[in-house]
């Protein structure tokens, strides 16, 4: 399609999605590890989950990056269910580097020592557009004090005015936590919006010590109309997601060339999308190819040939173990399936709401009918 509906919809730049996204097979587009002094490395800090979050103490003790090395973490962004916990553990195993977040998700801690970190000393920082906008990132709107900033609207929907609503709660602890943090880059993980969406409402309707990052839902806590419900919020967010990915490309790279004319950034040098797809089947390429892109400080490995080396195969096979969802409850009843939970009112509902930004990202009509189009 492409890129001119979703060009013409939401009047963004003329840059294909298509040359930000990784493959396998591609160039890749290595930079050699980021300049750091020998002894800082040596020297470097490590930090363990807090004893409250990791009683037995068997969790992960990571490195954080020095100060000497002057490291700028790129964003870690995604749609909400894309596989952004999974992408951390990914970097974390093969790097040994830490990874910090600008969320506080105690049900993390104990995988991630520095998810209360928001800081220069971590690798990437995660984060999602539909708490945490490019203008947020960029601090486009902050003027004086957080409870004084206005931030445009990135919902799906809203009562009050669509052009600015007031710094919510979400908002006012980033501005604590990460005032000092400023990305101008963004390594963006894609996934099948429909795979998305399932995986997070399952994520946010448990809850519990049965909820987390790979719950499962129960047939007996199913409800039909509170799902359709979700799941067309849930696309009005995607697409404000990747209109707030593109506003971010847009910001960095305006401001790049209006600095350094000609030898400014390029979109390629400011945004690297992973798919989601390719790394479940492709981990270990793909991985290498985005840590090449990342070009971190410092590694878990060594440098040969000019070529950093980083611990990926490790990385794919303890982390693709972590993150699985579990197939069958405790007391033996069903979980819903997903074919069940995305009948075809609710596929059409939440196709016409993001199908034209699927569509730009490569993305097909899901079930029997994309060969031939949507039947909606």
């Amino acid at each position: 399609m492409a890129l001119a509906a979703l060009v013409a919809v939401l009047g963004l730049i003329d840059a294909p999605w298509s040359e930000l996204a990784l493959a396998a097979d591609a160039p890749g587009r290595f930079r050699g590890m980021t300049a750091c002094d020998p002894a800082a490395i040596a020297a470097q800090a490590t930090i363990r989950p807090p004893r409250l979050a990791d009683p037995d103490l068997k969790g992960p003790v990571r490195k954080l990056v020095p100060s000497e090395c002057r490291w700028e973490p790129p964003v870690l962004w995604s749609f909400p269910g894309s596989g952004n916990t999974w992408m951390r553990q990914l970097l974390e195993v093969s790097t040994g580097i830490a990874t910090g977040s600008v969320y506080n998700d105690f049900s993390l801690l104990s995988l991630f020592p520095a998810e209360r970190r928001c800081t220069i000393d971590v690798l990437v920082v995660k984060a999602h557009a539909s708490h945490t906008p490019a203008e947020l990132l960029r601090h486009w709107s902050l003027e004086g004090e957080a409870r004084d900033a206005l931030i445009p609207y990135h919902g799906g929907a809203s009562p009050v005015d669509l052009s600015k609503t007031r710094v919510d709660a979400m908002y006012k602890h980033y501005f604590r936590k990460c005032k000092a943090w400023r990305p101008r880059r963004a390594l963006l993980l894609d996934r099948e919006p429909f795979d998305a969406i399932w995986s997070e409402y399952q994520r946010r309707f448990v809850g519990g010590d049965n909820g987390g990052h790979v719950a499962r839902i129960l047939e007996s806590q199913w409800d039909d109309v509170g799902w359709l419900e979700a799941a067309t919020n849930a696309a009005g967010s995607y697409v404000a997601t990747w209109t707030s990915h593109r506003s971010f490309v847009n910001d960095v790279v305006s401001k790049s060339k209006h600095a350094n004319g000609k030898n400014g950034a390029r979109p390629s040098d400011v945004m690297l999308i992973v798919p989601f797809a390719d790394m479940v089947v492709k981990c270990e390429a793909i991985l290498t190819r985005a840590l090449e892109w990342l070009a971190p400080p410092v590694s878990a490995t060594s440098v040969h040939n000019n070529r950093t080396r980083w611990d990926v195969a490790r990385a794919c096979v303890r982390s693709d173990s972590a993150v699985k969802r579990p197939t069958a409850s405790p007391e033996g009843e069903a979980y819903i399936d997903k074919a069940r939970a995305w009948s075809p009112l609710v596929v059409c509902r939440v196709w016409a709401t993001l199908g034209h930004v699927a569509t730009a990202l490569g993305h097909a009509f899901p079930g029997q009918q994309k060969q031939s189009g949507p039947g909606c």
